[in-house]
């Protein structure tokens, strides 16, 4: 099967980013245009904070029940303004190796995890999903849930679940030979 359009979801994790390098492969063996996103959860998008102004050793003025009162900063207090997703949007864009001469966008959801990537993988009409899996089973499974495995059973197209494997483990297909 020739894939056309991949959607990598990624959490940023070291398997995430795994998965990602099976990403790259697949899609410059099919000449497939790649879609990163990034799922933000629960989180506004942007956060603006005041920090106060230093205390100034201005002039301080005295009211008339003898308390003395501070000036006012002559400067404004710096605002900070954090937009968590231009952030994750950079990331994204950060993960493309230069080398990549495949066609790629990059994408931030807002929203549950699993359900944000079905309907991007959707309204994209992509034809293949890569993403990672902890490989969990029992009772974390059951806990924690899967990610991976809504995806799988919701998505609108094939899922290629990509599990990191451990430094101790060995291949499936190697596992049992002897030399």
């Amino acid at each position: 099967m020739v894939y056309t359009h991949m959607l990598v979801p990624t959490d940023f994790s070291p398997a995430a980013n795994h998965a990602l390098v099976y990403a790259f492969e697949e899609a410059m063996q099919h000449k497939a245009k790649l879609t990163l996103l990034h799922v933000l959860q629960q989180h506004p998008t942007v956060e603006v904070y005041y920090p106060k102004a230093p205390p100034q050793s201005g002039t301080v003025y005295a009211s008339e029940f003898g308390a003395r009162l501070p000036s006012f900063p002559s400067q404004p207090p710096e605002t900070v303004r954090r937009d968590f997703y231009d952030e994750a949007l950079e990331q994204l864009q950060a993960l493309v190796p230069a080398s990549y001469t495949g066609a790629w966008d990059a994408r931030v959801a807002m929203g549950h995890p699993a359900e944000a990537i079905v309907q991007t993988a959707q309204e994209l009409a992509v034809d293949l999903i890569i993403m990672a899996t902890q490989g969990r089973t029992g009772v974390s499974h059951i806990l924690l849930g899967s990610v991976a495995e809504h995806v799988i059973r919701h998505g609108p197209c094939p899922v290629l679940a990509v599990r990191q494997r451990g430094h101790g483990e060995q291949k499936t297909e190697d596992a049992g030979h002897t030399a």
